[in-house]
């Protein structure tokens, strides 16, 4: 009973979620909500019109020059070239994005409980949350890398860890910020077997290294100070804590309850509540540089939702052994009349 409950109030609530998001992709909104997506849509149109993401420059200047990866872009400017306005076709891989990263979460705690309502209490946290809502219909590459990360936990936590490999560097060649999931996987395999993690951590910084080099070999050495470089150069402390403080005190719920379960069950080396800790480091660096928001802290949403819903599981699949523990011994006690 409790298993239908959470299916059907999940489908039902992410259902409506999604498609009130869809109103702005498909032409609710026709002009630029925040000032951030002028910018977007300037860089997308140069793909758009043939010319190079990176156009040649002699250093940072906000708001005009992209210091990201450049995946996101150059898909959006695809689907313009194709025939569909700009705005859309960002904000389209936005909600592709969201979409993404909310079916990988159900799938992650399916596998981890083998219970759906674990799964869906997760989605349930995450979709519904503000964060996730706002940015589903802005044009920036925030959810689209956090699909692709959503997407590679799931591989991961299938112990798929060479097929996560791919999916994770295209995730921060969609935006670079996205290391926390490469770090606490090879930091997790290294706890388990040294030589693996030594070997995976050392294939998956080849692989980026490679794919940076040629990004920047084809761009005259732009690419690598457009991701690498010109991110370095701005950022604040007062905004760091600023944003931090904003971030935390919408996502109170799931990082309370993962600090609880910290506390109560005494782990930190599982792969969630690792990958929940390194998301919160991530975050809180990264959070103060210029053109950065509460929309650094999607995978301390995602990672906070699913130990938040791991913790109830693990609380109520307690109890209810202790109740057919108790149970047995009481029919073992009885004596027929």
């Amino acid at each position: 009973m409790l298993d239908k409950a959470f299916k059907y109030g999940a489908l039902i609530g992410v259902t409506v979620i999604l498609s009130i998001l869809w109103i702005p992709v498909l032409g609710g909104f026709q002009s630029p909500s925040i000032s951030g997506e002028w910018m977007q849509l300037d860089w997308i149109q140069r793909i758009v019109d043939g010319d190079s993401f990176y156009q040649p420059s002699s250093g940072f200047v906000e708001g005009v020059t992209p210091a990201y990866s450049p995946l996101y872009y150059y898909g959006a400017g695809g689907l313009s070239r194709l025939g569909m306005d700009s705005l859309s076709a960002g904000r389209l891989y936005s909600l592709v994005g969201a979409f993404i990263g909310l079916v990988s979460i159900y799938l992650v705690c399916e596998v981890l409980t083998k219970r759906k309502w674990v799964g869906l209490l997760a989605i349930l946290l995450v979709s519904l949350h503000p964060i996730l809502r706002s940015d589903s219909v802005i044009l920036r590459p925030d959810l689209f890398a956090w699909g692709l990360s959503m997407l590679t936990l799931v591989q991961v936590v299938k112990k798929r860890y060479w097929i996560a490999l791919p999916v994770m560097v295209l995730a921060i060649f969609t935006k670079q910020t996205y290391i926390a999931l490469p770090i606490v996987v090879g930091l997790y395999l290294f706890l388990e077997d040294r030589m693996h993690g030594w070997i995976w951590s050392g294939a998956f910084v080849t692989l980026s290294a490679i794919t940076l080099g040629l990004l920047s070999w084809v761009t005259g050495g732009e690419a690598f100070k457009h991701i690498i470089l010109y991110p370095l150069q701005s950022g604040e402390v007062s905004n760091t804590w600023q944003f931090a403080s904003v971030a935390f005190m919408f996502m109170i719920i799931p990082v309370v309850f993962s600090i609880v379960y910290i506390v109560q069950y005494r782990e930190v080396k599982s792969l969630m509540l690792l990958y929940f800790l390194v998301s919160v480091v991530v975050m809180v660096v990264l959070i103060g540089k210029d053109g950065a928001g509460i929309n650094y802290s999607f995978e301390v949403l995602a990672t906070g939702s699913v130990v938040t819903s791991l913790y109830f599981w693990r609380m109520i699949d307690e109890r209810t052994r202790k109740s057919g523990n108790v149970d047995a011994r009481v029919g073992a006690s009885a004596t027929p009349a």
